[in-house]
């Protein structure tokens, strides 16, 4: 069975698209993003407004601005601002918006946004008590380091950081402790 998208003039640019983000129909949302996903790189800072504006409060938007993100062709160039706003959905209560956040920063290729990315996600979890956040920034970390062979010893070195602080707080962590060791065996 065939889903029919309702196609917007590309004349009309990104700020249509990115209200229908919002719509309550669902093809017209998925049209939306992936419509955003193949303008690519000129979208960005239009889904990163909307994204620091609406995120907190419209489902919608999280999960269509990162869905969009993840769908577009790579190398996608971030700000630090804008690594810091989409880090922080690798906590969000939904499982699909966390995935696709993890799955997006996983397949980043713009080496400055990588390295963005890394500091970000280290920065952030120093700062933060969410479960979920903390366990996909240790997911994002490995398979970073796994990918890019020149940052492996930094990575490494991040995740035995990460691993003595939970260490701390042990049963709490022993599902996320166990992943750290994982990634620091393949690291090395």
């Amino acid at each position: 069975q065939k889903i029919l998208f309702k196609i917007k003039e590309t004349t009309q640019g990104v700020k249509p698209l990115i209200t229908d983000l919002e719509s309550k129909d669902s093809d017209l949302r998925r049209s939306a993003r992936t419509q955003l996903a193949a303008i690519g790189q000129e979208a960005v800072s239009e889904l990163m407004t909307v994204l620091e504006e609406k995120g907190d409060k419209i489902y919608r938007v999280r999960i269509g601005v990162v869905t969009a993100l993840l769908l577009m062709k790579q190398p996608i160039k971030l700000t630090e601002k804008q690594v810091a706003l989409v880090t922080n959905l690798l906590g969000d209560t939904d499982s699909t918006v966390r995935k696709n956040t993890a799955n997006f920063l996983i397949s980043t290729t713009d080496s400055d946004t990588l390295k963005m990315i890394i500091a970000e996600l280290s920065r952030s979890l120093e700062s933060t008590d969410s479960g979920n956040k903390v366990y996909n920034s240790v997911v994002v970390l490995g398979e970073l380091g796994q990918r890019w062979k020149n940052q492996r010893n930094d990575i490494s070195g991040k995740l035995e950081v990460i691993r003595g602080a939970l260490e701390k707080d042990r049963p709490r962590w022993d599902k996320t402790i166990d992943q750290i060791d994982k990634y620091i065996k393949i690291l090395r």
